[in-house]
């Protein structure tokens, strides 16, 4: 069933729940959509249905003509109505989770936070090339969902990099200049859908280009390489088929708590672990993947109780990079003569 035929059938069989909401008539996906709502008034169930039925026909509409919508814009087509954008994304959610398709299948994309600079071309309308080397700041991802032949790539390897401020530290420098050609990249922080379907086109249209995660060395950075990698466990945020949008390939640089006793740095330069990070830590320990990431249990391991290292990823990008074409001494080219001293690290930790 395409998905203009299935918006169509979700929304005849709401209507006919609705319809007969004294008795039990509709199919299972009619009652199934709505049973997560409790109406305690004839007044919000007014308001609920017509937030799913504008919802549902902007949707509907944007699939039809083959063009592309934002959640944000979405809202906007009648706050009055969707009162804030929580209710968009619970929405979208279950639309994906209930039809079994991804946000990207109702042409439904986040204003993409993700910034690139590097030696990849994309194809649009028209045969328009869009290039990510305007600016030396990062150019912006767009947000439209790319066929695989509309991408074009020379980089020698991608480096996926957790923070905006880690971002733009290497752009400031002459690393890009030194090591061209290569692909910089940042969704600032968690990836959006954006960022991993454009790294996921990559990977499969040039699986041979090494992309490496250059994020913190605490919970947090460790789950946003594995969202990376594996992809996200939220079903709007799945493949059509319902797999994950993941980069199998994907290799963790670091900064690495291994690396703390090679700098020598002292317990009073290191972080406390937060709740939040504790939390973060225990989810990734349950995830089935996890007995698979051998070095990420070695550095787990490696992280001293009670504290993680200084969240400054910047200056960390090792040697492994040699083997495919790089200077073998290019992160000591990059980073000396400071690699070595806990000051730099410190100095770091006010960017990232």
């Amino acid at each position: 069933m395409s998905v203009l035929s299935s918006i169509e059938e979700l929304v005849f069989q709401i209507l006919v729940v609705l319809a007969n909401r004294n008795e039990t008539s509709g199919t299972d996906l009619g009652l199934d959509f709505l049973k997560k709502y409790n109406f305690r008034t004839n007044r919000l169930q007014v308001h609920v249905s017509a937030q799913t039925s504008l919802f549902l026909s902007i949707v509907y509409k944007a699939v039809k003509n083959r063009s592309t919508v934002t959640k944000r814009s979405i809202y906007y087509e009648n706050p009055r109505i969707f009162l804030k954008q929580a209710v968009i994304d619970r929405l979208l959610t279950r639309t994906c989770e209930y039809l079994r398709i991804n946000r990207l299948d109702l042409n439904t994309v986040a204003s993409s936070k993700s910034i690139a600079y590097g030696d990849v071309w994309l194809r649009g309308e028209k045969d328009i090339v869009f290039s990510f080397k305007t600016s030396r700041e990062g150019v912006s991802l767009p947000s439209l969902f790319l066929d695989v032949n509309d991408i074009t790539c020379c980089a020698n390897f991608i480096i996926v990099i957790e923070k905006d401020a880690t971002f733009q530290t290497i752009m400031m420098s002459e690393f890009y200049t030194e090591y061209q050609p290569c692909l910089l990249i940042t969704s600032k922080g968690y990836p959006d859908l954006a960022t991993r379907s454009f790294l996921c086109k990559l990977y499969q249209k040039y699986p041979k280009i090494p992309i490496f995660a250059l994020v913190d060395a605490d919970p947090h950075g460790f789950g946003i390489y594995l969202t990376y990698k594996y992809g996200s466990h939220n079903p709007a945020l799945k493949s059509a088929s319902g797999t994950v949008l993941g980069i199998p390939s994907l290799k963790l640089l670091g900064l690495l708590p291994s690396d703390t006793s090679m700098l020598q740095v002292k317990n009073q330069d290191l972080l406390q672990i937060t709740k939040s990070d504790k939390l973060v830590l225990r989810s990734i320990k349950e995830r089935s993947y996890y007995k698979e990431e051998k070095k990420l249990q070695f550095e787990v391991s490696s992280t001293p109780d009670g504290q993680t290292v200084i969240r400054s990823s910047t200056w960390r990008l090792r040697n492994e990079k040699r083997k495919y074409n790089v200077s073998k001494n290019w992160a000591q080219d990059f980073y000396a003569p400071n690699i070595s001293h806990v000051n730099f690290i410190k100095k770091f930790q006010l960017i990232v």
